[in-house]
């Protein structure tokens, strides 16, 4: 459960964890309809919604292509040139006010193709990995030493390109 700051408690129902094939994340959340104390909400109505996060890539095929800004694919790039670590953000509700039980029940039946589908584009969210000061010295060392540098990254090729760079994994 998470509590905000206008007394609304909104409780995770279902989770659907990240999945390296999908490269997604998912959860459906019970959102009751006004703030109310957490005794109230078990017999509140509210939405079931659900956000999802993950790859650039796949969070954008499930959303309703009419949600995605222009310029998303290019903010995208520009980040992940620059070093970031960059996820997509989406959500969606079918807009059904009901019972916090009839929310559960529904939550429990639903699968994750139909969680993570028609969702609408809510952002990106960028995490910046730096480097250790000493790590562009210890790969010269490495090479000095002959060795050969390799590096495997779970990264876009833009971010794992960035990182590369600074580095300074290619080159002499």
């Amino acid at each position: 459960e998470v509590s905000l700051p206008n007394s609304t408690t909104l409780t995770v129902l279902r989770r659907w964890d990240f999945d390296h094939a999908r490269m997604t994340m998912s959860v459906a959340v019970f959102v009751p309809s006004g703030g109310q104390s957490e005794t109230q909400q078990q017999s509140r109505k509210g939405k079931l919604e659900v956000y999802c996060k993950g790859s650039y890539e796949a969070v954008t095929a499930a959303c309703v292509p009419e949600s995605i800004p222009e310029g998303a694919k290019e903010s995208f790039r520009h980040f992940a040139l620059r070093g970031c670590y960059v996820l997509a953000l989406a959500s969606r509700t079918d807009g059904i006010t009901r019972s916090r039980r009839e929310c559960v029940t529904a939550a429990e039946g639903m699968g994750r193709d139909e969680a993570e589908q028609g969702l609408t584009w809510r952002g990106l969210l960028l995490f910046r990995n730096e480097l250790k000061p000493d790590t562009a010295g210890a790969i010269r060392e490495m090479r000095e030493a002959g060795v050969r540098p390799v590096m495997i990254t779970g990264d876009t090729p833009f971010c794992g390109a960035f990182i590369a760079g600074e580095a300074k994994l290619w080159g002499p």
